[in-house]
């Protein structure tokens, strides 16, 4: 390995560079998943042969930097960046980091379908914003808000509870939405909704089922209705000008 440093350190640097990139695309290790109703709660994978790669490609790496060979500004700046690479493949089987959740973070989740309100449901809103009444305008406004904020609380203890807290939604955006009301009417909309708070679900009542209702059905729900509020909240603004 002393010869491939000193005859070509460009290539070596790159070989230490390829010893941390192996492991994103290729796993020889033990895996172990814990199921409850069907829908895993934890994915615990510990991959050998990316440990192995990678303090390979970490020497490597560093007898590249250290040695008194000439090098190039490229085979240096290549084996810099291999030694975080080769760093992050031996703190990913331990949990430190999982760069693998890095490139498709949601790839246990459902798909989310919904990509803009029908002309159905603009028309909904539309309408009551352009009749002109307030009052109309700040009840539907607040409706919504008050069923939007339920369906996220829902969302969102499933997801602390099966899912390690990965939120599909913004809370803060959700609320952003009716901020342009008079304090005490916001203030009305976030105790109705407290008030009908269900309790967290645990573990066990992770399901595929709900899963799919939770992380996905009740996602898509939740963005028409913050779509179907930013026309009713555009509404109100106007017409309070």
């Amino acid at each position: 390995m002393t010869d491939i440093i000193s005859r070509s350190p460009i290539k070596a640097s790159f070989i230490a560079l390829a010893l941390g990139v192996i492991p994103f695309f290729l796993f020889l290790g033990t895996s172990q998943t814990v199921t409850v109703n069907g829908t895993v709660v934890r994915d615990e994978q510990f991959n050998v042969l990316g440990v192995v790669l990678a303090i390979a490609g970490t020497g490597l790496a560093l007898r590249i930097l250290l040695s008194r060979a000439p090098k190039t500004l490229v085979s240096t700046l290549v084996a810099g960046l291999a030694i975080p690479v080769c760093l992050l493949q031996l703190a990913a089987p331990f949990d430190f980091v999982r760069p693998a959740d890095w490139l498709n973070p949601d790839s246990d989740l459902p798909p989310l379908h919904y990509s803009g309100l029908s002309d159905a449901n603009r028309a909904i809103v539309a309408n009551i914003v352009e009749s002109g009444a307030v009052e109309n305008v700040t009840r539907d406004l607040m409706n919504r808000g008050r069923s939007t904020l339920d369906k996220a609380h829902r969302h969102m203890a499933y997801a602390d509870a099966c899912h390690e807290g990965r939120y599909r939604i913004s809370y803060d955006e959700v609320k952003e939405l009716f901020a342009v009301l008079p304090q005490e009417q916001q203030a009305e909309v976030l105790a109705t909704a407290e008030a009908v708070r269900r309790p967290n679900p645990t573990p066990e009542d992770c399901s595929a089922r709900m899963t799919t209702y939770s992380m996905g059905e009740l996602v898509d729900d939740i963005n028409q209705q913050r779509d179907m509020m930013t026309i009713l909240r555009d509404g109100y603004q106007e017409l309070t000008r």
